[in-house]
């Protein structure tokens, strides 16, 4: 087992060129022949015979021994170096594609995102110089870098084996493969391995009450006003968040409105957001309202209504020549329109007095009559506003019909009748509240 001088990478024995970084590696120094031993000092050689010229049976094989001493190591020599050429001839240069290929991470903790980069020239450069390039070659020669990468790209096949809803901590792993049809068409080694990454550095998505920057709004009056939502938020994806609204129109004072935002939970952690909540509810308590019945009037504005009523009859009793007495506060009748209409009432509120109508009866005209009546003041639409005021249509008029004596009188003669007259044949379009002691008719 040997490593790499450059690098320091990890090779087997016989590898010449290190797969890391392509460095050549030191050759391997063969081992010289033991030099042979030289008699020690002083000693006395042993005495060899002498021959005749020609016929010493020895001198022939030491010569040849001698010979075989220097031609051994010679002929390894040589034969390593013919090795080394052939197999240097032989290896392709190599490119490590890792080096060249990196991962990088995107989005939020627990929804990031994770993408690879190739780099680009700087993988051209490196096959180039591979390849034999000078660096002012590859300068110079832009379109060769542009040939080179198109080249490896077609045969490389990169992918991670997850790349979205990533946490800190989790694991990325880069799997590359390579045609090696793209080795045949460079003429260089392509190396490379799948590898590991550890995801790193998310930011947290921050935690955000989007009904901070909601207003909801009524409008209009109860009970067929108007829920508006307006959103506030300057941020770009908080400010596109759709709302809806449980309900948008026909409210009336006291009605609950419930906003929801309608989103999604892997796009809001993507823009880097936790909604922490996601519905709220709205109380309508800031409109003017028609009134469903009297009592809802402060009782300053009951008597406001009431003198108002009392008025209208005194008036219509003097212009009728019919004479008033005993006027009393019976109670009243509100009724509000199960329908929305534009052009009519909202509501109707009957004010009801009981009086004493004295009239004239025969021809003469010397004669009189008195009948106890009721007699129904019709006040429309009465509105009680949020600042506390209230208003009404002054157009009031009196209801029903009854002959005392020799006049027709609007009135009625018994609390049945006036329910009937009044209730009951508007039960279809209207809903009804009593006030007052008037409440035992039709009951």
């Amino acid at each position: 087992m040997k490593f790499c001088e450059n690098c320091g990478a990890q090779l087997a024995d016989e590898d010449v060129f290190c797969f890391n970084c392509g460095s050549r590696q030191a050759e391997v120094q063969q081992q010289q022949p033991l030099q042979q031993p030289v008699p020690a000092q002083g000693t006395v050689p042993v005495q060899q015979p002498v021959y005749a010229q020609g016929t010493n049976p020895m001198q022939q094989p030491v010569k040849n021994k001698l010979n075989k001493k220097i031609i051994i190591p010679v002929a390894i020599v040589i034969v390593a170096v013919i090795a080394i050429f052939a197999i240097s001839t032989q290896i392709k240069k190599r490119v490590n594609l890792n080096q060249y290929i990196s991962v990088e991470y995107s989005g939020y903790n627990t929804v990031g995102r994770a993408r690879y980069k190739i780099d680009k020239e700087g993988l051209a450069k490196a096959i180039l110089k591979a390849q034999g390039k000078k660096n002012s070659q590859i300068l110079t020669d832009s379109s060769a870098s542009d040939t080179v990468y198109s080249t490896v790209r077609e045969c490389l096949e990169i992918s991670l084996d997850k790349s979205d809803n990533l946490s800190n901590g989790d694991t990325v792993k880069l799997k590359i493969k390579c045609n090696d049809y793209a080795n045949s068409l460079l003429g260089i080694k392509l190396i490379y391995k799948d590898k590991d990454y550890k995801v790193e550095n998310l930011d947290e998505a921050r935690k955000v009450n989007v009904f901070d920057d909601i207003n909801v709004s009524f409008s209009g009056t109860s009970p067929n006003a108007k829920a508006t939502i307006e959103n506030n938020s300057s941020d770009s994806y908080l400010s596109g968040l759709n709302f809806k609204l449980s309900k948008s129109s026909g409210i009336k004072t006291g009605d609950k409105i419930t906003v929801t935002v309608s989103y999604n939970e892997e796009d809001a952690l993507s823009n880097g957001y936790i909604l922490t909540e996601t519905s709220k509810e709205y109380t309508c308590d800031k409109l003017d309202a028609y009134i469903s019945k009297v009592d809802e009037l402060s009782s300053g504005q009951q008597e406001e209504l009431k003198k108002a009523a009392k008025d209208k009859i005194e008036a219509y009793c003097a212009k009728s020549n019919i004479s008033p007495a005993n006027l009393n506060y019976a109670g009243a009748y509100t009724l509000v329109s199960k329908s929305y209409n534009y052009y009519g009432n909202s509501n109707q509120v009957y004010v009801i007095y009981s009086v004493d109508i004295t009239a004239k009866k025969g021809y003469s005209g010397k004669d009189t009559v008195t009948q106890s009546v009721y007699m129904a003041v019709n006040i429309n639409n009465v509105l009680l506003k949020s600042n506390g005021s209230f208003s009404y249509n002054s157009s009031m008029s009196l209801s029903g019909r009854t002959v005392i004596g020799n006049t027709s009188v609007s009135c009625y003669a018994n609390g049945e009748e006036l329910y009937r007259s009044l209730i009951t044949k508007q039960k279809d379009t209207y809903t009804y509240s009593v006030s007052g002691g008037i409440k035992q008719f039709g009951e």
